[in-house]
């Protein structure tokens, strides 16, 4: 965490996998709605007993069915996990982890894409265009990420694109129905890639002790080309897929002429066994009989492990009479494309073996000008990454400029705010309709509970207020306010909701933006506390009651936002109302205070097992969400607001240490109040689940909501 390189790729890491996180939860919703049960076996039923068709935009006649929506939500959350293109630039950001961090990373977490879809595979057959879809986003991932794992002069950087290129491979026979294939090629990448990451971290270590390491192989520069070792890889190569043919009819008794995935299975065998023999063939210091033994041995090891692997796995995932035909038979590409892809690789592979021979005979092989240069330029690409991260950092800095611009602007406010009131009454009532009383409540209780864009009272009391009486603010004020929305709530018709939620959905938008420009914690948590109750007031809106699962979201919202504040307050009381940049670097001189400021901000960007993910979840698949975009708007504030406070955390904890700030750590009297809002905050948050005896804690879960929300009323 002193390296401020690895805290910038950890940030990177977060945000990524954050923006899938967006997509994975809109497909688990959307599932639900349309389905009514994430339950994966009914799921599997209900998906396929019941098909569902729905328009996104109608006027542009976008029909599709359900299971399709579904399957390319969750497959963009697995794209973010397993490194696929674009969304695979985290990768390279995390490798100033120290090694075994690295083994584990991708050995373990990065296989979740893969093993998600494997485990998803009844729901994905019903799906084929999001098979083609996976098959074509891991086509070029792998070949984006083989190439440029080739231009590498790290080790480390070298392997994370083997990872890349690996996880490609993984997902396109996912895409194109091979799931035993996938998950046997999860298990040993995982195996060799672990291994490879660990050896390499012993390799550097030895490096920085010896600057003689690695030694230069003299003897490679000058060794003869051995015509036999050639000739035998060669031989073996084109032999190899009558061998594989025979073997796949007469042992294994695959019927070739009849399934794609057969020859998908049978293909990869020949491909691997290929790719190691030009591995074995590099050898040439060896003796040329010897280089040719072992390219047998090779051989022989890799197709019947391939095949019998491969075999074993897809028999024990899916052991049912005619399931894997089946999911072949989904994934299955149109013919001639089909036939189109094996045969440029296996002229790839047969290409390599010319280029070798070529090569090691000093010849070369004459290409036109143009080709050269488009070579060039290709290793140039490669070699900056595609230049993504200079496109982000062009469009990132005028976004975030404009922003700022807009969002620090009273013109910009004043301009939002009416036309967020103009909008909500157009689609509520007339104004001649609406009672003076019934508008003087409203506006009393959205001041409270902070809605958009009556929230200016809320956010001036928590900015400039000042240890406890801003904890007491940020608890009473919204307590205030809940008291009021029921009665509220109950006394409107259905015309008005709609204009309370539109009001919710731009607060939303307004509190993270407004987040995202501040410097110091006050106003910065004041905003994005806008933000997470106007996503309450969303629910609100919909169900027109207090549900269970929205006193469990207001509850560890409120108790988030004062343990925050309290920890804040603490900081205060040591070194001054300082901004947050101004003070950094407290993970290592103050580690008790620094362990509890982080699980509070866990506990804010809404991971489990605190209250704040059970109510949000809850929320969310609450029977009175209709699939629309206000999902992706809520999901998109969420993520936004949930960034900036991990930020918030990074700059405080990871920052550069100062050299003139005489750090103190926490008491442990200071520290109980803070240990104890995170023990209700985790009760919280585990009684919706079930935990031990469910009938017990749902019963005592229910009877605590009903005591809360008598409570708040």
């Amino acid at each position: 965490y002193s390296h401020p390189a690895t805290v910038r790729g950890v940030f990177r890491v977060f945000s990524v996998l954050r923006f899938g996180d967006i997509a994975f939860l809109m497909g688990i919703v959307v599932a639900y709605a349309l389905y009514g049960t994430l339950d994966l076996r009914q799921l599997f039923i209900r998906a396929s007993e019941v098909p569902v068709i729905f328009s996104l935009w109608p006027a542009g006649g976008w029909e599709f069915s359900g299971t399709t929506v579904v399957t390319l939500l969750i497959f963009v959350g697995a794209m973010s996990k397993s490194a696929q293109f674009p969304l695979h630039l985290w990768v390279p950001d995390s490798l100033y982890a120290p090694t075994p961090v690295s083994a584990l990373l991708h050995a373990g977490i990065i296989n979740a894409g893969g093993f998600l879809l494997a485990r998803l595979a009844p729901l994905y057959d019903l799906s084929p265009t999001a098979l083609h879809v996976a098959f074509a986003v891991g086509l070029l991932t792998a070949l984006l990420g083989s190439s440029m794992m080739l231009i590498q002069n790290d080790i480390k950087k070298t392997l994370a694109y083997s990872t890349i290129g690996q996880m490609g491979f993984m997902i396109m026979e996912c895409g194109l129905g091979a799931y035993g294939l996938a998950v046997f090629h999860l298990i040993a990448h995982g195996i060799f890639k672990g291994t490879l990451f660990l050896s390499s971290g012993n390799i550097i270590h030895a490096a920085r002790k010896e600057p003689r390491l690695p030694p230069k192989d003299e003897a490679a520069g000058i060794d003869e080309f051995s015509s036999l070792s050639w000739f035998t890889g060669f031989a073996l190569t084109l032999i190899l897929p009558l061998i594989i043919v025979l073997a796949g009819h007469g042992v294994l008794r695959v019927p070739l002429a009849d399934s794609q995935g057969a020859v998908i299975f049978l293909f990869f065998g020949w491909a691997t066994s290929a790719q190691a023999i030009l591995t074995v063939y590099r050898l040439r210091a060896v003796a040329s009989w010897k280089v040719a033994a072992t390219m047998l041995v090779t051989l022989f090891v890799v197709v019947v492990t391939y095949l019998t692997a491969a075999e074993s796995f897809t028999n024990f995932l899916f052991p049912g009479a005619g399931e894997v035909a089946a999911h072949f038979q989904a994934g299955a590409l149109p013919g001639a494309l089909f036939d189109l892809l094996v045969a440029l690789a296996a002229l790839s592979i047969l290409l390599g073996w010319v280029l070798i021979y070529a090569h090691a005979h000093g010849r070369s092989i004459r290409l036109p000008e143009w080709v050269h240069e488009f070579k060039l330029r290709l290793y140039l690409l490669l070699m900056n990454r595609l230049y993504l991260d200079g496109i982000a950092l062009r469009v990132g800095i005028p976004c975030r400029r404009r922003i700022a611009g807009l969002s620090t602007s009273r013109l910009f406010t004043c301009g939002a705010s009416f036309v967020a009131l103009a909008w909500a009454l157009s689609l509520s009532v007339r104004p001649e309709e609406l009672s003076l009383s019934t508008t003087m409540r409203f506006v009393a209780v959205a001041a409270t509970l902070p809605l958009f864009p009556f929230h200016g009272l809320f956010v001036a009391a928590l900015a400039r207020s000042q240890g406890y009486l801003a904890i007491g603010l940020v608890i009473l004020m919204p307590t205030a306010g809940l008291y009021g929305v029921g009665d509220l709530l109950a006394g409107l018709p259905s015309e008005p909701l709609t204009g309370i939620r539109v009001l919710a959905l731009c607060g939303a938008l307004f509190g993270m933006f407004r987040a995202l420009l501040q410097s110091h914690l006050m106003p910065l948590l004041a905003y994005a506390s806008l933000s997470f109750h106007s996503i309450l007031w969303w629910h609100l809106s919909g169900s027109r009651m207090l549900t269970a699962q929205a006193a469990v979201y207001f509850i560890s919202l409120v108790l988030t936002t004062g343990g925050m504040l309290l920890a804040w307050h603490r900081l205060q009381l040591r070194y001054g109302d300082q901004a947050l940049e101004h003070l950094s670097g407290l993970a290592h001189p103050m580690p008790r205070f620094a362990t509890l400021l982080a699980l509070f901000s866990m506990a804010a960007i809404g991971l489990p097992p605190f209250g704040l993910f059970a109510g949000y979840i809850g929320m969310l698949l609450h029977p009175s969400v209709q699939i629309s975009w206000d999902l992706l708007i809520v999901s998109l504030t969420w993520t936004g607001a949930s960034v900036y406070l991990y930020r918030m955390m990074q700059r405080l904890l990871w920052g550069p240490h100062r050299s003139d700030i005489s750090y103190r750590d926490l008491r442990p009297a200071e520290s109980v109040p803070l240990i104890m809002l995170l023990l209700v905050l985790i009760a919280v948050g585990l009684l919706p689940y079930g935990f031990f005896d469910a009938a017990q804690w749902t019963s005592g879960y229910r009877s605590a909501m009903e005591m809360t929300i008598s409570w708040i009323k």
